[in-house]
């Protein structure tokens, strides 16, 4: 869907910042792939529709059961359709994107394996991606056996998620339970309206030495990398209990997660909640020792952890929807914000701005690029503005804009919302 001139028309901003102008990808817009399992339609696996897509298409799914699928070095959307939940049995990957390419993954409810791949057995697995991910109104959760991330991260630029749900797998095979988001190498992980749960840990196995509950998986664990956390909660899981002792075993209970743990990491948080992981329990009055309360935040081997000051803000998009209609972006905030939208058919890699509280995800209209400003209004005493976006109508492919909120309060302070993408569809 292309926003005519016409339709959005720019209007003046004060913006006080000028931020690094980072590069504008190529717009997401193309042909759309229609999946559905019950046989009516072109493709009745995601993976296939994947393979038959060229970079911009859209991969529609209707509600049905599906396996996990791979993304290698494409751009695509993935979008589930309305009316219904789209199950994912197995791993989203998305591998080997190149600077110039995004995936969106949308209305996805996410299972990983249970095997010992733990690529496989995370919900969503990106690695070695120069390119920007993005997961908005989806829920990932590991798959257990090995320790399986809700979300795992290496290598990666930009991997941002947006009203998501994650869930860390319980693991049988690790004294550490999965974290709800495992990120390392270098990546950079935008959570924004997230909550976070680390995985309850197994419990106790008579063959360790000495018997143990297993530790509860973290809310979120970075290493050697950045985050950035926006109105989401992390939660350490709950060990691992212990049963009954014996003349031979001595039980013991793990101890509960940390909600978010930064080694060697650069942690900024706006609003966000950390709890700690509660001890598992001791079944009976034997000899082990119950387990301690984990962290609820943690910064060790050079990670930091900064606290934000102000309240986070929130734009919520439908996606999809069909061209030549009126799309209602939900707008939260605290009453007597003034809301400017910025809406763009291109994406540029998650960029920190301080002054702005965020991670802008658009091109800054500053500095070049398409993106269009529009007064959206006044946040009412309510908490919530909705603004209705008139779209044009589509041609022969559909196409995905991008639209971001930035709030300014009575206070003078400036807030960014986290990006929605919207596809529009012929």
């Amino acid at each position: 869907m292309q926003v005519a001139r016409s339709r959005i028309s720019s209007v003046a901003l004060a913006l006080s910042t000028l931020v690094f102008a980072a590069p504008a990808l190529p717009p997401l817009g193309g042909n759309v792939l229609v999946v559905d399992d019950d046989g009516t339609a072109p493709f009745t696996a995601i993976q296939s529709a994947v393979n038959a897509a060229i970079d911009g298409d859209v991969v529609l799914v209707r509600p049905g059961n599906y396996s996990g699928f791979l993304v290698t070095n494409k751009s695509l959307v993935v979008v589930g359709d309305t009316g219904g939940a789209v199950t994912v049995q197995g791993a989203v990957r998305v591998l080997d994107l190149a600077a110039s390419r995004t995936v969106v993954l949308a209305n996805l409810l996410v299972t990983g394996d249970s095997g010992v791949d733990v690529g496989l057995a995370s919900g969503l697995d990106c690695a070695d991606n120069a390119g920007i991910v993005r997961a908005e109104s989806c829920s990932f959760t590991g798959g257990g056996f090995v320790s399986s991330g809700g979300v795992r991260v290496r290598s990666s630029v930009d991997v941002s998620l947006t009203g998501c749900t994650l869930r860390g797998g319980t693991a049988v095979t690790s004294t550490l339970a999965s974290a709800a988001v495992d990120a390392a190498n270098s990546s950079r992980v935008t959570v924004y309206g997230c909550e976070l749960d680390g995985a309850m840990g197994s419990a106790v196995s008579c063959s360790e030495v000495p018997p143990h509950g297993h530790t509860g998986g973290f809310g979120g664990w970075v290493r050697d990398g950045f985050l950035f956390g926006s109105g989401s909660k992390f939660s350490g899981g709950q060990s691992g209990d212990a049963p009954a002792s014996s003349a031979f075993n001595c039980m013991a209970t793990g101890s509960g997660g940390t909600g978010l743990f930064a080694e060697n990491a650069d942690v900024r948080l706006l609003n966000c909640v950390t709890i700690a992981g509660q001890p598992g329990l001791l079944l009976d009055n034997g000899c082990g020792p119950c387990g301690s309360l984990g962290y609820a935040g943690s910064a060790q081997f050079g990670g930091t952890i900064a606290t934000l000051p102000g309240s986070a803000r929130n734009l919520h998009a439908p996606t999809p929807v069909i061209g030549g209609t009126s799309a209602t972006i939900a707008l939260a905030g605290t009453p007597g914000d003034r809301v400017s939208l910025l809406v763009s058919e291109t994406t540029t890699p998650a960029t920190f701005v301080p002054q702005w509280r965020g991670m802008l995800q658009v091109p800054n209209p500053r500095t070049g690029g398409d993106t269009r400003v529009l007064a959206a209004g006044t946040i009412p005493a309510s908490g919530q503005l909705n603004y209705a976006l008139s779209l044009p109508a589509a041609g022969a492919n559909a196409r995905t804009v991008f639209i971001q909120g930035l709030f300014h309060s009575t206070q003078g302070e400036v807030v960014l919302s986290g990006a929605r993408s919207l596809t529009a569809l012929p």
